[in-house]
């Protein structure tokens, strides 16, 4: 289960400069990501520090990639995207995906 946190602040960041971006070594797995049967990757459970917030996975979370392609190749990234809309205010995990190519590039 995917838990987020430090949204109370609308318009100042208390803990910027001090704790940067990244995962934490010492908790769970890392929030390593493996691949499963299939289309399916595992991220592990963890916690890390994003974009100002905090997350933590408790439990193993599945993502399903899209389809690949039968001749061309290309990237895909777990990412954590997070929304700070009032109405949602969460990180999750996310798949961003390169262009299909026979060189392909890592997505930005």
């Amino acid at each position: 289960m995917w838990k987020s946190g430090f949204f109370n602040s609308i318009n100042g960041e208390i803990f910027q400069g001090l704790i940067s971006d990244g995962v934490y070594e010492s908790v769970g797995n890392k929030l390593a990501v493996r691949p499963q049967d299939g289309m399916t990757i595992k991220i592990d459970t963890g916690r890390g520090w994003f974009d100002k917030r905090w997350v933590e996975n408790s439990s193993e979370y599945l993502m399903t990639l899209e389809s690949a392609d039968v001749t061309l190749n290309r990237y895909c990234a777990v990412v954590i995207r997070t929304d700070r809309t009032e109405r949602v205010r969460a990180s999750a995990p996310v798949l961003k995906y390169g262009a299909y190519a026979t060189s392909p590039k890592k997505p930005e």
